[in-house]
């Protein structure tokens, strides 16, 4: 998911994302056995000549981190981010007391990852550990590196970039667009990560690395690391902001108008320190668009008749885009041959319909925004409708497609596949049969990039979308299926 998707984790200090580890014992012949004379504290460290320095060292003892599964605390789950020079051995070392003990691969453990949801794509340590022998990379980097003491299983994922995502940014929660990348060079003890003439506004974020929300490190049971953080963004003094409280995992950062401008933001990476440095250095001013807080589409198409369906009673409200202040979409029932137009405040202040003729798109047409009524361009029945204020435009779609998603029904996330498509009965949707578990739908709609932001759930008897808040699913026995009627707005499992 994902989440970001939006994720809410245990409080663990992002940089506190250290490694434990394990090495070879004095009492089962392992030969490097590091040195431990500034070591006081029993625990699991990462040593060797790869390291920035010598020894077995307090900057490279792994701390607990919680299970991004479901945030909670795993015993002997531990990680760390430590810079890793190519071709040089290091190991996870156990210090117990008097004795230490290094722990290499237990088999083969450089593989490539592939399309594994949310997580990092490409070259990666993976695998299980055991007593001797140590590990290489085969590039200089920061990694970040975890290893699970219950199955004892272990990952090396090197950071490619960081990243400042969410709604307070232009690309939203995608960096997809290559937008507010932060880029840093090779230097085995201070790693800065920063970009440039990044515009911020209102809205949340969270800063992750390599591309990944998270990354898998055992799958049964299941275990996970996160691969963000965030924490709280302070006023906007000195043209600067203030970072504090860094959470792995943890709720969203906030800013507020007062913020808004052109930065320069930098993750900075140094060993031994408590959490990363942030900084966010306001270096201009930047104009942003306010886009309405809702949008409500009115006309005769909604009821078939111009004397009923232009009434704010008739009027359908718009869903809103997770992380996209203006972008809105849904699904309506509408009469052919009818008009509509949009409405932000449903009292006909500041609303909007099409202007010019119509293009062509899949499965339908698209205009411009302007002043004149949209007539609907088919037969009488669903269609997809999106709305994109910032780039002016709209899509009227005829072919609605809704999907089944999910561990519990489907096994993945955002599949559009034929096998999970809701079937069009005329006043309703219906699923396929149904698991026992979660049940999570989304639908295809224009502009809207990621499945989650098109997600709506069964709540009470009425179809919710996600917007801004993620929904806790209904649950569904197997057998069932699900019936949405989107022109009452009701919904139910039978």
């Amino acid at each position: 998911m994902k989440t970001f998707k939006y994720f809410t984790m245990a409080a663990v200090a992002a940089s506190s994302l250290t490694f434990y580890s394990c090495g070879d014992s004095d009492d089962n012949g392992g030969g490097n056995r590091p040195s431990v004379d500034d070591i006081v504290e029993d625990g699991f460290y990462i040593s060797g000549e790869a390291l920035p320095f010598s020894g077995v060292d307090v900057k490279g003892r792994m701390k607990s981190t919680p299970n991004e599964v479901d945030a909670s605390s795993r015993e002997g789950l531990y990680d760390i981010y430590m810079t890793l020079e190519a071709g040089k051995s290091f190991t996870f070392t156990e210090v117990k007391g008097s004795t230490t003990t290094s722990y290499g691969p237990d088999g083969s453990y450089k593989i490539n990852q592939e399309n594994v949801d949310d997580n990092y794509t490409g070259a990666i340590l993976k695998g299980s550990y055991a007593a001797g022998g140590s590990f290489t990379v085969d590039e200089s980097n920061l990694y970040h590196i975890a290893i699970d003491l219950q199955t004892k299983n272990f990952v090396v994922v090197p950071v490619t970039q960081w990243s400042i995502i969410g709604s307070c940014t232009d690309a939203g929660w995608s960096d997809t667009e290559g937008l507010n990348i932060l880029k840093a060079s090779y230097n085995s003890t201070k790693m800065t990560y920063t970009a440039t003439g990044v515009v911020l506004k209102e809205g949340e974020f969270k800063f992750r690395h390599s591309g990944a929300w998270k990354q898998n490190l055992v799958e049964d049971p299941d275990v996970k690391i996160n691969t963000n953080f965030s924490g709280v963004a302070g006023a906007l003094s000195n043209n600067q902001i203030s970072f504090t409280n860094h959470l792995a995992g943890g709720d969203n950062a906030a800013l507020t108008k007062d913020h808004r401008g052109v930065y320069t933001v930098s993750v900075i990476w140094e060993p031994g320190q408590e959490n990363f440095t942030v900084s966010m250095v306001k270096t201009g001013d930047a104009v942003i668009a306010d886009y309405p807080e809702e949008l409500w589409l009115r006309g005769g198409a909604i009821t078939g008749s111009d004397d009923t369906g232009w009434n704010a009673d008739y009027s359908i409200r718009m869903a809103k885009v997770p992380g996209n202040s203006h972008l809105f979409w849904n699904i309506v029932y509408l009469h052919e041959g009818m008009g509509f137009k949009f409405d932000p405040t449903n009292t006909w202040n500041g609303d909007f319909g099409a202007t010019g003729a119509a293009s062509a798109i899949e499965d339908g047409v698209e205009y411009g925004k302007g002043g004149d009524n949209i007539t609907v361009p088919a037969a009488t029945g669903y269609y997809v409708i999106s709305v994109d204020l910032k780039e002016e435009k709209i899509a009227v779609v005829s072919e609605v497609k809704i999907y089944l998603t999910g561990d519990d029904q489907v096994g993945s996330w955002g599949t559009a596949s034929p096998e999970y498509m809701f079937t069009n009965l005329g006043e309703e949707f219906e699923s396929p049969e149904l698991k026992a578990g979660a049940l999570r739908m989304f639908a295809e709609a224009p502009y809207v990039s990621d499945w989650w932001q098109r997600e709506f759930h069964i709540i009470d008897g009425k179809i919710a979308h996600r917007e801004d808040v993620e929904l806790t699913p209904a649950q569904a026995t197997a057998g069932q299926k699900a019936y949405l009627n989107f022109r009452t707005g009701e919904a139910d499992l039978r």
